[in-house]
């Protein structure tokens, strides 16, 4: 969650950020905001940075928004991630066995997705909490709004997902990104002066809200769906594998084929919208 100091007076430039959660995505926007030259304070209500959570993996749209963001994000992640070698995703068959020997633990392979130049990276983030993994997500309660006034959410604040698709650490940069360059238009209208500070970081968490809901809640709603079709319970597909791979081509490629630059431009185009209302 991301809020703002309440407006004493109308002093210029002193835009002042509250990030509220030292998770990956604070601490990734803080990055891309410091690196634009605005104020961040930082909570985390831990009292060390211990492990918690999974494994993860970030595309390279995701890598892409770190690079943009400030490029020693990019950095941190290449010294402890490991690239993926191999330019495919590969689906078996985990519901039958095709041998009686009992110690045989193979499987057949299904089909693949092709991952082409996207590839990803992963990095260890923690343990599982033994042997339990509590999944929550967004789903049947999802956020109205991601702002109002001058307080946002971002990553999983705003759009907590399950893990079956593997992006949400990834949009939660794209969040990062989307409101490092929200930010930096604010700040810049305040150097001009003659807006109130109030009215400007609203237009930005508004702009913010225009380029991100819509695309989080999908991924949200998508990770629940897919898990249907990993498990051959979604009626669209059944145990077909042609018809899973062409679903999770179509979810895959939403995710991985994102007009970053688009966005960028998409929430500056909002942003001065909202400042002429």
């Amino acid at each position: 969650m991301i809020d703002s100091e309440a407006p004493r007076t109308n002093d210029g430039d002193k835009v002042r950020i509250a990030i509220i959660g030292g998770g990956i995505v604070g601490v990734v926007t803080a990055l891309g905001l410091l690196k634009r030259n605005i104020n961040v304070e930082l909570y985390e209500q831990a009292g060390s940075l211990r492990e918690i959570g999974a494994g993860l993996a970030f595309t390279t749209n995701a890598q892409r928004c770190m690079e943009l963001l400030d490029p020693k994000i990019l950095a941190a992640l290449k010294a402890v991630s490991t690239r993926n070698l191999i330019p495919h995703y590969i689906y078996v068959d985990g519901f039958h066995c095709e041998s009686d020997a009992p110690n045989d633990i193979s499987e057949k392979e299904l089909f693949q997705v092709y991952a082409g130049d996207t590839g990803f990276d992963s990095c260890h983030r923690a343990h599982f909490l033994d042997e339990l993994w509590a999944v929550f997500d967004t789903y049947d309660h999802p956020a109205p709004a991601f702002s109002v006034g001058r307080v946002c959410i971002a990553g999983d604040a705003a759009h907590a997902s399950s893990p079956h698709l593997g992006a949400s650490a990834g949009f939660g940069v794209e969040d990062a990104l989307a409101l490092g360059t929200v930010m930096e238009q604010a700040a810049t209208t305040l150097r001009a002066g003659g807006a109130a500070k109030d009215v400007v970081l609203s237009a930005a968490f508004r702009a913010y809200d225009t380029v991100r809901r819509e695309r989080a809640q999908w991924l949200v709603r998508s990770s629940r769906q897919v898990c249907k079709t990993y498990e051959w319970a979604n009626p669209d597909c059944g145990d077909d594998p042609d018809k899973c791979l062409k679903d999770i081509e179509r979810r895959a490629h939403k995710i991985w084929y994102f007009d970053i630059d688009g966005m960028v431009r998409d929430a500056e185009s909002a942003y001065h919208k909202f400042m002429q209302v």
